[in-house]
């Protein structure tokens, strides 16, 4: 239940980048989810719930299907951002 706690308030960070987010869901995900029973439009939702809200606003317009799409959805806009500014 722990890992699940934690992978439910999972948060990015201000000054963490999405892979670092990514990696840390991925893997607490692979510690409550070892069997791949969770539906993955939960997956991404957790995801996205857990992403800077600037971040989210952009990603959340784009149609996904997979944590994998989320993710680099989530790059895309961190980049634009950066570069943006």
């Amino acid at each position: 239940h722990r890992w699940q706690q934690e992978l439910y308030e999972l948060v990015q960070q201000d000054n963490e980048r999405v892979d670092t987010y990514a990696a840390k869901f991925k893997q607490l995900l692979s510690q409550v989810d070892f069997e791949e029973r969770i539906p993955k439009n939960y997956v991404v939702s957790m995801f996205l719930k857990g992403l800077k809200s600037n971040t989210t606003t952009f990603v959340t317009v784009i149609i996904l299907i997979t944590l994998t799409e989320a993710i680099i959805a989530a790059r895309r806009v961190e980049t634009e951002n950066y570069y943006g500014q």
